[in-house]
């Protein structure tokens, strides 16, 4: 016949576990928290048996001396025991929890002295201010060329709709629906056939984009996988395309770079035929009349390497002009992907509104 066990409260034993909760302190300075986790199980000798005795202390509660709230501190008590024989309970291990119990959350504007302690910062409220606007949620992909939920998708491998084809050389002026080839999940430069630009337009950006150039190599410098990306529409603010991959060309030419004006920090290009991308926060200039007050700042990552931090661009990029200047342009305008008669190709191209 086993014998009858009684149950084992260790907080009435345990100096700890019984000490007044002015003695404790607060809760919620305490950071004691244990982790419960069971211990294995003792071994036995043949013949005897072991059992396990769950015991939750109550909960102890009481002023804490801190003015108008109260503190609560449990425990919570796993006491692990064998029989040894008849008759006899032996302790072989436990765990204690502690957590705390924090009164509900109070309006913070209800103590204004604490809030009144702080600086005000430039949009007139003060630091940890109750009264600034939280940000709004966005859900991000699931990896990092995945779109985010506000983010406008310009292609996705197979709809080119967000697109239309600009006529170049005999061509000039005239627009075209979208004339590139589409792949498998890209599309690709189809020389002579014109720039490609977006119906809609934009000011500020966030942008993606990835791009290839060919893996058959028949010329150098900027022969090679030629193209550019340039926000606000032709003949501003292009960040070029190269395959620069052990290919030597001038170096506000290569890949990556604020072209004719800044060469990357630094050349992070793959292999021609790798997939490449460009991470790209471009905003626009702002202008007071006809004078630039702020010029357009870019920051570029090549292949997830920063090779342009807040980089102001010195102006429009134009042939045959004397010298770069800003030329005041309208707040907004479309996304361009140049065809310089090599065959290119772009994939997953998405973009997020920043003003």
């Amino acid at each position: 016949m086993e014998p009858q066990l009684e149950p084992f409260y260790p907080h009435k034993a345990w100096l700890p576990l019984n000490r007044e909760p002015a003695q404790l302190g607060p809760a919620r300075h305490l950071d004691a928290r244990l982790a419960a986790q069971d211990l294995p199980p003792a071994r036995t000798r043949p013949g005897t048996t072991r059992t396990a005795l769950p015991v939750t202390s109550p909960l102890v509660s009481g002023s804490s001396g801190l003015g108008t709230e109260d503190e609560h501190a449990r425990y919570n008590v796993k006491m692990f025991t064998k029989l040894a024989g008849p008759g006899f309970l032996v302790v072989v291990g436990f765990a204690v929890t502690l957590f705390s119990q924090t009164p509900p959350n109070t309006d913070p504007r209800q103590e204004p002295s604490w809030y009144e302690q702080w600086p005000i910062l430039p949009d007139g409220l003060r630091a940890k201010s109750p009264d600034r606007p939280h940000p709004r949620i966005v859900t991000p992909g699931a990896t990092d060329r995945e779109p985010p939920s506000d983010a406008i998708v310009l292609f996705d491998g197979n709809n080119t709709s967000k697109w239309f084809t600009r006529g170049k050389r005999k061509d000039r002026g005239q627009t075209f629906p979208f004339r590139w080839k589409l792949g498998e999940g890209y599309m690709e430069v189809v020389p002579l056939a014109g720039d490609l630009v977006t119906h809609e337009k934009f000011g500020s950006i966030q942008l993606h984009v990835e791009w290839a150039t060919p893996t058959h190599i028949d010329a150098g410098g900027q022969g090679r996988g030629n193209s550019g990306i340039t926000p606000m529409g032709v003949g501003k603010y292009e960040i070029h395309v190269l395959d620069s991959y052990q290919n030597y060309t001038y170096a506000d030419g290569q890949a990556a770079s604020l072209y004719g004006q800044y060469p990357p920090l630094v050349n992070a290009s793959r292999k021609p035929g790798e997939w490449q991308t460009y991470d790209i926060v471009f905003i626009k200039p702002e202008f007071d009349g006809g004078k630039v007050i702020r010029p357009a700042h870019v920051t570029v990552y090549h292949n997830g390497v920063l090779v342009h931090h807040d980089r102001a661009f010195l102006g429009d990029v134009r042939r045959g002009k004397p010298e770069i200047a800003y030329q005041p342009h309208a707040t907004k305008g479309p996304l361009m992907l140049q065809e310089h008669r090599q065959p290119v190709r772009y994939r997953n191209i998405w973009l997020r509104r920043l003003d």
